[in-house]
């Protein structure tokens, strides 16, 4: 068994790790009665990259952080006409401990080409450059459609199913407004190694490129 000090390693010893080991998969396609993939083996590709990232941050379970987490800012924008409103919010429940909020309304069904653009950069207390330490994107309708062939995603999905009425399936329909309401998160997300950072969370959606909104989420992990 690993102790804690053999766990004990920073995030680009960890993103190092991961990044080398995910290979491509076509070894795992699925054929359908019509000889279409069940699940594009490229997409899986990408699932299984999100679920090494998130089972990172969870090597060792229980326990009280050495840190605490500060969350500084959420913004949530919006460019085009298909999505006229969006509003989102941050609530200090305690120490390492927030709620968020998201409201946003739709002028129409959601294309089923929409993608979303997952980028989470990080920057050291003592350093002054940023580093990016996950940049993925993928096709949303896709996420939804295959997130059950990955357990850990949708473990992920279904606590954001108690708090949303966003439908876990495609099509996303036009002239409602969605909404994220007290989605909780505290440290327990974030892995008992981790070093003081500053941290930037981007999601951008996307149709053909065309930046339609973004949500964004500053933080800083600090010793405690």
């Amino acid at each position: 068994m690993r102790s804690l000090r053999d766990n004990r390693i920073n995030l680009n010893t960890t993103f190092g790790i991961y990044t080398r080991h995910v290979r491509p998969l076509a070894h795992l396609r699925r054929k359908g009665n019509g000889g279409d993939d069940v699940f594009p083996y490229k997409m899986f590709n990408k699932l299984i990259f999100c679920m090494f990232i998130f089972d990172s941050l969870n090597l060792i379970e229980g326990g009280k952080r050495p840190f605490v987490v500060v969350f500084h800012n959420v913004t949530c924008l919006t460019f085009d006409s298909i999505c006229p409103e969006a509003e989102c919010d941050l609530i200090k429940l305690g120490t390492s401990r927030y709620s968020l909020n998201v409201m946003f309304k739709l002028s129409r069904t959601l294309p089923q080409h929409l993608e979303a653009r997952a980028l989470i950069s990080i920057k050291g207390f003592t350093r002054n450059d940023t580093v990016t330490f996950l940049d993925v994107k993928m096709n949303i309708c896709d996420l939804i459609q295959h997130v059950k062939y990955v357990p850990l995603i949708d473990q992920i999905m279904n606590k954001l199913r108690r708090v949303t009425n966003v439908p876990m399936s495609c099509p996303v329909k036009g002239n409602t407004m969605y909404n994220i309401t007290n989605l909780v998160i505290t440290d327990e997300l974030f892995p008992v190694y981790a070093p003081p950072i500053h941290f930037n969370v981007t999601i951008n959606f996307l149709d053909n490129k065309k930046l339609l909104a973004l949500y964004r989420l500053q933080g800083t992990i600090a010793k405690a």
